[in-house]
């Protein structure tokens, strides 16, 4: 939970766990789009103009 109590030294210490945490996030959506990319390429009969498929 981050501290609202306005002092500077608990901003930066705040803002340096959201940092972290947000590059995590990042890793590991960079992660699974690259594993996704990867999946993709594996299967040549997906046809990416097609918009008959549901989701």
């Amino acid at each position: 939970m981050l501290n609202r109590s306005g002092n500077t030294k608990y901003q930066i210490k705040d803002a340096q766990q959201v940092y972290r945490q947000l590059s995590v996030s990042y890793e590991k959506i960079d992660s699974t789009s690259k594993k996704l990319v990867a999946f993709a390429d594996k299967c040549p009969n997906i046809d990416e103009n097609d918009i008959s498929s549901k989701a």
